[in-house]
C-alpha cells in the first residue's frame, strides 16, 4: 500500500462487513529504522472492532448476528489489521482479542464469519492467536495472554473504548504494565497511529509502559494521573464508587475529620481491610462495625477507609451461591 515501501500493494477493499477502506500508509512503515513494535496487539471488541456492542444487538435480534449486516467492522480497525497482516514492520507480532461480553458463543461466530481485511480465504478468527472472550474483568485476560503467549506485559499493546470507571479497562490494564490506548468512538485512525507511535517512542527511552494513551492523541498519562490514588484501586476493586474528582474534594472538604491533608494534596486516613460479603455490607450500611473483646477500632475517631480484600473466604465463595 506504499509506494516502494515494505507492505504488499492492495486496491480498495470491500470486507464482509459491508464496510469499504481504503488501505492506509502503514503507520509502522513509517517509523526509524530499529524502531520497537509491540509483540502482542490486543483489542477489545464492542465499540473498539466492530460496532454496536453484543449487547445492543441482543435487544433486537434473538438469533446470532449476521458479520456484515448486524454487526460491522470500524473502517479504522480493519485498516489496522490489514496493515499488521501484510507489513513486513509487523513480522513476528501476534494479534489477541479480549472481550468481557455474555455474548461470547456470538462474539466467536463473528470472529468465525468476517474475512480478514484484504484476505477472502481466510477469517479474523485465523489471524487472531488468542482469544480471551468471557465475562469478569480484563486483568484476568491478560494475566492468561501473559501465560499463554510467553510475553510479558511490557510487549503488549491494547486498545479498548472503556478507560476508567466502574466498567473502566484502561487505566487497570495500564497498572499491570501494559501501554493502553483509549479509542472512545472505536478505533480510529488517529488512535491506532498514535498508540504504535507511543510505543516505540517510549521503548526507546526504556520508559514504563504502563501507561493510557489518550484519545485526544495527547502524551501518555499515569493511569492514577489527575485521580485520587487512594481511591482508584479501591473503586476498581469494589466495582463502583463516585468518580476520581469527586473523592478528592470530598476528602478535601472533610480533612478535620480524622483526615490529614498535606502538601500537594495528598490525605492520609486510618484504613483497615475486609473480604467480601462482608466488606459490601458495611459499605452499603447493612453491618455495622463492632469490636466485640477486640481492641483494634479502640483509638479510631472520624473518617476510617474500607479496603475490600481479594481473597476468596475460607467457604470458596459458596455464600454467594443460591440457596
Amino acid at each position: 500500500a506504499v509506494e516502494g515501501g515494505r507492505c504488499r500493494p492492495t486496491a480498495m477493499l470491500l470486507a464482509p462487513s459491508a464496510i469499504s477502506f481504503a488501505p492506509r500508509p502503514p503507520v509502522a512503515a513509517r517509523l526509524p529504522a530499529g524502531a520497537a513494535l509491540p509483540k502482542l496487539i490486543v483489542f477489545d471488541l464492542d465499540n473498539t472492532l466492530w460496532t454496536p456492542e453484543l449487547y445492543q444487538v441482543a435487544r433486537r435480534v434473538k438469533a446470532a448476528p449476521v458479520a456484515g449486516r448486524d454487526v460491522k467492522l470500524f473502517p479504522a480497525a480493519a485498516a489496522a489489521l490489514h496493515e499488521i497482516d501484510t507489513c513486513d514492520r509487523w513480522e513476528g507480532t501476534q494479534i489477541a482479542v479480549a472481550s468481557r461480553t455474555n455474548q461470547g458463543d456470538w462474539a466467536r461466530t463473528l470472529l468465525d464469519a468476517f474475512e480478514v481485511p484484504g484476505d477472502p480465504s481466510r477469517r479474523l478468527s485465523d489471524l487472531v492467536a488468542y482469544q480471551e472472550i468471557y465475562t469478569g474483568n480484563k486483568r484476568a485476560h491478560f494475566e492468561s495472554l501473559r501465560r499463554r503467549s510467553g510475553l510479558p506485559f511490557g510487549s503488549m499493546l491494547f486498545f479498548d473504548d472503556a478507560r476508567g470507571g466502574r466498567f473502566g479497562n484502561c487505566e487497570p490494564v495500564a497498572r499491570m504494565g501494559v501501554l493502553s490506548a483509549h479509542c472512545p468512538n472505536g478505533l480510529t485512525d488517529g488512535v491506532w497511529a498514535h498508540a504504535v507511535r507511543s510505543y516505540a517512542a517510549l521503548a526507546a527511552d526504556e520508559a514504563w509502559m504502563g501507561m493510557v494513551v489518550p484519545a485526544s492523541g495527547g502524551a501518555p498519562e499515569s493511569p492514577d494521573e489527575a485521580s485520587a490514588s487512594a481511591s482508584a484501586a479501591a473503586r476498581e476493586e469494589s466495582n463502583g464508587g463516585p468518580h476520581d474528582a469527586t473523592v478528592v474534594r470530598w476528602l478535601e472538604g472533610k480533612a478535620s475529620r480524622g483526615a490529614a491533608l498535606h502538601a500537594g494534596g495528598s490525605i492520609t486516613l486510618p484504613c483497615f481491610s475486609m473480604n467480601m460479603p462482608f466488606a459490601g455490607l458495611v459499605a452499603h450500611g447493612r453491618k455495622t462495625l463492632e469490636t466485640r473483646n477486640g481492641t483494634m477500632f479502640e483509638r479510631a475517631t472520624g473518617l476510617c477507609l474500607l479496603h475490600v480484600g481479594r481473597r476468596t473466604y475460607p467457604d470458596g465463595a459458596s455464600h454467594g451461591e443460591s440457596p
